[in-house]
């Protein structure tokens, strides 16, 4: 099963997810695809789906609670996250963590997130056909797919960790107060302002971070 989780606006790509979907039945007429998520969209997706007569191998959700969410990634063989604009992708982390192969568009913090042919598949924005290669590539290769979820989920750990994130933040902090201490010409005011202000940040990163 390959899936879609998010919202249904045009900025997610769904629609180009649709238009891959022919190619990838011609190769693996067995595969069904959920689309899960809610958004104005949804009835022109809908519409795509039935001219493409996708009625039966896609299945469109609706919202979804944390629970079956969660439950959706767990089994899908594949996630894809086939946005236009991506500011983040913390979806592709979420598929990473459940140990779910992930396709994404080479956009945005999406393509921080994934090396290629490493720790998932980068393709190409609004590109139906590239999606549909990687999506056959992967559902014809367990192997490859078990590779993938491997070294994803080592990245996941050492690189996207909170406790490593709420460290690098107080550490970027403290080095700019640093700096700015150095700065003969700030004022005393200005000093002890900022001084005061970091402060409060590096104690609100460290209780997020003994709460998470």
């Amino acid at each position: 099963m390959v899936a879609y989780i998010g919202r249904l606006v045009p900025e997610k790509g769904v629609n180009v997810l649709l238009g891959a979907i022919p190619a990838v039945l011609e190769k693996k007429p067995n595969t069904k695809f959920v689309i899960a998520g809610e958004g104005w969209h949804r009835k022109e997706l809908e519409r795509i789906a039935q001219e493409l007569g996708l009625n039966n191998k896609v299945l469109f959700t609706g919202y979804l609670p944390e629970e079956d969410f969660l439950a959706y990634l767990n089994v899908a063989d594949i996630l894809v996250v086939p946005s236009t604009y991506e500011p983040f992708g913390i979806v592709a982390l979420e598929g990473m963590a459940t140990k779910t192969p992930v396709v994404v568009s080479d956009v945005g913090g999406l393509s921080e997130i994934i090396d290629h042919h490493w720790t998932g598949y980068k393709v190409p924005p609004d590109n139906s056909h590239a999606i549909a290669e990687a999506l056959i590539k992967l559902l014809d290769d367990e192997k490859l797919r078990q590779k993938i979820v491997k070294n994803a989920y080592e990245k996941l750990i050492h690189v996207f960790d909170w406790e490593i994130i709420a460290d690098q933040t107080i550490e970027i902090y403290q080095k700019i107060f640093k700096e700015w201490r150095n700065h003969w010409w700030k004022t005393r005011k200005d000093h002890l302002k900022y001084q005061t202000v970091t402060k409060r940040k590096t104690t609100q990163q460290k209780e997020k971070q003994l709460n998470s």
